[in-house]
């Protein structure tokens, strides 16, 4: 049986906390739902991306951070003109991991500073103590129509990690992009795609993104089935109905460079990745007193 060496369990969630507006929801008590989830994500994951963090919501998650033995990195960066700022915070265990900002990935357009990304330098605490390249991203709101925005974002941060993947360095993006894995945004613009094939003839280029293949589900109709609408996956449910016609959308991803399809010694563990719908949280969404929307997403890499 093959022994693995090491494993990192990498986890994003958007916490609905505090929205990109930067008006706190507030309510002490959307902390209990947040922690409550927190507590289900801790015990499967080493690193924890968040997004919709504001600056009152820093305190109450460095006292969680410290309760459980992990810390937290936040990243409340604001734009040259103090109106917009990335709304990301970094939990993460600093038994297994050593975590530092490396850079903001911001670029003008028109009158506006777009957050394409920023940018993460992690280590291991083992051996030869490796170091991966992590781009937290939350994109513009696809809801409020801003598409030109994300796809200048998608641009940006392409232009970003370009480099990077050209020297080899192993690159992991995780983010929620307001956009499906299957948009012309996220896999003609990104350059991320669902097929094996594509990536490995291209590794220093193209990025494998595990979400567009769950985004479909496993399962299909059959007259067997007795609940139609449980077929439907996604990260969070939409009450209307989007351009795309669909209810679950799947926007929060985690994308891999293709060394991590055997370019290098360190592999996704593909059957590890997974949207965390688990019953616990499906259950927030409908608590008057929670702001939870979104389910989160993990990705498992692993050194053989």
């Amino acid at each position: 049986m093959l022994m693995l060496l090491e494993r990192i369990r990498l986890t994003w969630w958007n916490t609905g906390l505090t929205p990109p507006n930067g008006r706190s929801r507030g309510a002490s008590n959307s902390y209990n739902s947040c922690f409550k989830v927190l507590d289900e994500l801790t015990s499967v994951s080493e690193l924890i991306g968040l997004c919709e963090i504001g600056d009152d919501d820093i305190a109450a998650l460095e006292v969680y951070a410290s309760l459980n033995n992990w810390k937290l990195l936040p990243l409340l960066k604001k734009t040259p003109s103090n109106r917009s700022y990335f709304d990301h915070a970094v939990l993460y265990n600093p038994q297994v991991l050593e975590v530092e900002h490396y850079e903001d990935i911001i670029s003008v357009m028109g009158n506006t500073f777009l957050k394409a990304a920023q940018h993460i330098k992690l280590k291991t605490k083992s051996y030869a103590n490796p170091e991966f390249n992590l781009f937290i991203s939350h994109w513009p709101s696809k809801v409020l129509e801003q598409n030109e925005q994300r796809a200048f974002a998608a641009q940006v941060l392409r232009l970003a990690i370009q480099p990077l993947l050209k020297s080899g360095e192993k690159v992991v993006l995780m983010g929620d992009y307001n956009d499906s894995p299957h948009s012309n945004l996220m896999n003609v613009q990104l350059q991320s795609t669902k097929c094996y094939a594509a990536v490995i003839s291209s590794l220093h280029s193209i990025l494998y993104n595990p979400f567009w293949k769950l985004s479909t589900g496993e399962k299909g109709y059959t007259h067997l089935e007795n609940n139609i609408s449980s077929l439907s996956v996604g990260t969070n449910y939409y009450n209307g109905l989007s351009p795309e016609a669909t209810k679950w959308q799947s926007f929060d991803q985690i994308i891999f460079s293709g060394n991590f399809l055997g370019g290098s010694e360190w592999h996704l563990d593909e059957p590890r990745t997974r949207i965390i719908n688990i019953e616990s949280i499906a259950n927030l969404f409908s608590d008057k007193n929670s702001h939870v929307d979104h389910f989160p997403v993990t990705a498992h890499i692993v050194r053989p």
